[in-house]
């Protein structure tokens, strides 16, 4: 049986281009894929054989490195391309059999989910976490991740709130923001990820999905 796939990813490269051979695979064995992203991946894209969907993204015009140190200011841009994307998502005509979101749009994905009643998968093209290992509190928490949260996360819970009503979506912004979802894809070996052997059936560490990238040739 055939499925119709929902994508969900902000245009950066190294999240977007792991699950190009997905999507071309998927598409391969007849089913159809429908991907969520900026214009400027339009093309890669499409090029795997989905259906893009664009949104206006802020991501691009954003100087990464200056907001380093920044987290309240780099994970509310994440929020702001996932209140983007769940714009985006309105555009979809038919709904999608299962919704696949990248983990740096994590909100949209799982308020989506949740608001449309479908299984979803999430995307991870970094270093995962569970109850054992946070990789949030690995860059923000220094060496102390078992101690007190910043204030910053009192301002995203709110905002992760808001975003949720707005979808219809009453969960606790902490188990959205949190909770351990029970089907994820890392595109890393399990040698590779902190507290490894941690990780149960809920992880797949599939290691780099490699396809055709004929579209990197020249830079």
């Amino acid at each position: 049986m055939t499925r119709h796939y929902l994508f969900m990813c902000q245009p950066d490269h190294g999240h977007v281009i792991p699950h190009l051979a997905v999507v071309a695979e998927l598409v391969g064995r007849g089913n159809r894929v429908t991907y969520i992203t900026a214009p400027a991946m339009a093309a890669k894209v499409a090029g795997a054989g989905a259906t893009v969907v664009c949104y206006d993204s802020a991501y691009q015009s954003v100087d990464l490195r200056k907001l380093e140190d920044d987290p309240l200011s780099l994970l509310s841009l994440f929020l702001d391309e996932s209140a983007a994307v769940l714009r985006a998502a309105a555009q979809v005509r038919e709904r999608p059999d299962v919704i696949v979101y990248d983990i740096s749009i994590l909100h949209a994905g799982r308020i989506l989910a949740r608001a449309w009643g479908l299984p979803a998968t999430q995307l991870i093209p970094v270093f995962a976490s569970n109850e054992h290992f946070s990789y949030l509190s690995s860059i923000y928490g220094g060496e102390d991740t078992a101690g007190d949260l910043p204030a910053w996360v009192d301002d995203m819970l709110a905002r992760t709130r808001e975003l949720a009503l707005a979808h219809g979506v009453t969960e606790d912004p902490a188990e959205l923001w949190w909770q351990v979802q029970d089907s994820n894809v890392v595109t890393l070996p399990r040698s590779f990820q902190f507290a490894g052997d941690t990780f149960d059936e809920r992880f797949a560490f599939v290691g780099p999905c490699l396809g055709e990238r004929a579209f990197l040739a020249g830079g």
